[in-house]
C-alpha cells in the first residue's frame, strides 16, 4: 500500500483528535502529488487554454474550501 492509502485507512479508523491529526499530517503530503498530476493533465489536454483552466481550477478549490 502507498502512503495515500495508508493515510485514508488511518483517517477512517481514528476515533480521537490526536490519531486523526497524525493521519491528516500523513495525508497532506501524500495527496499533494495528485494535485500536480491533475494540473499537468488538465494543461496537457488543452494547451491553448492554460489561463482559463487554471482559473477554473482555482475557483473549484476555493468553492470546495467554502463548503
Amino acid at each position: 500500500m502507498n502512503k495515500f492509502t495508508i493515510a485514508l485507512v488511518l483517517i477512517s479508523l481514528s476515533h480521537e483528535f490526536w490519531s486523526l491529526l497524525a493521519a491528516m499530517v500523513l495525508f497532506y503530503p501524500a495527496s499533494g502529488a495528485f494535485v500536480s498530476l491533475s494540473q499537468a493533465t488538465l494543461m496537457g489536454l488543452q494547451p491553448t487554454r492554460h489561463e482559463q483552466n487554471m482559473a477554473r481550477w482555482a475557483w473549484r478549490v476555493l468553492s470546495a474550501m467554502q463548503s
